[in-house]
Formats: structure tokens, C-alpha cells, sequence
């Protein structure tokens, strides 16, 4: 028997209302990566392609639309995390370089993603999080500890904090002042392990600092930390 007008109506309506959903979560993220979380919402019911009251039906405020934010963020970010911290390698260091690979990278796929944290963790205080990202976090500190490439007085929330100051930074990077957050980074590593460690700045050789012409001045901490503009190089 062929299903009624009247029948399939909630069905429709309950496909258009979860592909509105998804539509305005990704417009979210596009304009909030770009001008920053205090944009006008009118901006991301815009770019999502409904009206205004479309996206209030959605989210009854600006906070609730950030809380959904950095949930699904801060899950992407867990996600990669964990799928680097569970996969095989072939020594502590190897580990240690794809945790730090793995977050950074989920960070900086979102420039709005440290103001989210900061806004969405007030909003939403007890998120859970997945154990096994924690016990995995544990496991690559104490493991690091025993090789000799940590501190012993190094903790897990050492190695999230300088992950996500450089997925940030990252995130804010341009190709003049890229070498920022892997210098940040490497240096942050250095920090981290044991007095007794050879500190040769092998790690720093690495890190390519591209030449400025003569008529262009290094890029200031403000451009390097993505304070300034997007793209901004100060003319000499």
C-alpha cells in the first residue's frame, strides 16, 4: 500500500531538518575559521544557505551553537589522537613524534579551534573524554620517562598544552612564518626532556628559516604568532 502525503511528511521533515544541521555546523566552522567566533550569525545562516530563523530552531544562541562546536572539534582532535597513540611503532621517539604529528594537525584544521576551547570548555566543563586517549597519553609519558626522553617530572598535560600552542600557532601559519610553530615545537620537545640530554639543536638545523629579500623585514613575534593579519609581512 502506497505510504500517505501526511505519513511521509515527518520523514522529510526530520531528513531536511538533519541535512540543515550539518549544513550550518560546516558553515560555522568555514566563517568562524575565518573572522573568529564572534561573527554574526546571520554570516553562517548565510553561508549554510537558510534564513536566520532556520538556524535559531537549530540553536537557540550563539553559545549553544559553540558548545556543538568544540564538541565535535575537540572529538576530531581525541580521534586522531588516539588512532596515533594505539598504532604500531618502532620505538618511543617514533611515538612521541606521531602523537605530536597527530594533534597539531587535528588542532590546526581549525583556526577558530583554541577560541572554541576556551569559550566551549567554560560552556560545556564536564565533557568526557575517551580513556583511551588518557591511558595512551600515561603510557607515551611513563614509556618516554624510562627511554630517557622525558623528564621525570614531565606530565601528560605537558605534552597536550605544548601540542596545542603549536597546532594554534600552526592553524595561524603562513608560508613566511610557518617555521614558527615547528621551531615552537621543537623547542617546547627540548623543554621536555631530561638535563642530561644532548641539546645540539639538530632539531632546530632541521627547521628551514626562509630568507627575506632585502627590501622586506623578518616577520614581527605578532605575524609569526598570527596576531596580525592573515598573510601580513611588514615592507622595510
Amino acid at each position: 500500500m502506497a505510504e500517505s502525503a501526511t505519513a511521509r511528511r515527518p520523514r522529510a521533515e526530520r531528513g531536511d531538518y538533519r541535512a540543515n544541521h550539518a549544513r550550518l555546523i560546516d558553515a560555522a566552522f568555514a566563517v568562524f575559521d575565518e573572522t573568529g567566533i564572534d561573527t554574526p550569525l546571520g554570516v553562517v545562516a548565510v553561508r549554510a544557505g537558510v534564513g536566520e530563523a532556520t538556524l535559531y530552531r537549530h540553536f537557540a544562541s550563539r553559545d549553544d551553537l559553540l558548545a556543538e562546536l568544540y564538541e565535535a572539534a575537540a572529538a576530531d582532535v581525541e580521534a586522531a589522537t588516539i588512532v596515533a597513540l594505539e598504532a604500531a611503532h618502532p620505538d618511543i621517539a617514533t611515538r612521541l613524534d606521531a602523537f605530536f604529528d597527530a594533534m597539531v594537525a587535528a588542532i590546526a584544521a581549525h583556526r577558530s579551534y583554541s577560541q572554541l576551547a576556551a569559550r566551549g570548555s567554560r560552556l560545556r566543563p564536564g565533557r568526557p573524554v575517551d580513556p583511551r586517549g588518557v591511558i595512551g597519553v600515561r603510557a607515551l609519558v611513563a614509556d618516554g620517562q624510562a627511554a630517557g626522553l622525558l623528564a621525570s617530572d614531565v606530565l601528560t598535560t605537558d605534552l597536550t598544552t605544548l601540542a596545542l600552542t603549536a597546532g594554534t600557532l600552526a592553524a595561524e601559519a603562513t608560508p613566511a612564518t610557518d617555521f614558527g610553530w615547528r621551531r615552537h615545537l621543537a623547542l617546547g620537545r627540548r623543554g621536555l626532556a631530561p638535563a642530561h640530554a644532548s641539546a645540539d639543536g639538530r632539531d632546530l638545523a632541521d627547521i628551514e628559516v626562509p630568507p627575506m629579500p632585502f627590501h622586506v623585514s623578518q616577520p614581527t613575534m605578532a605575524q609569526v604568532h598570527g596576531w596580525g593579519r592573515r598573510g601580513d609581512v611588514a615592507d622595510g
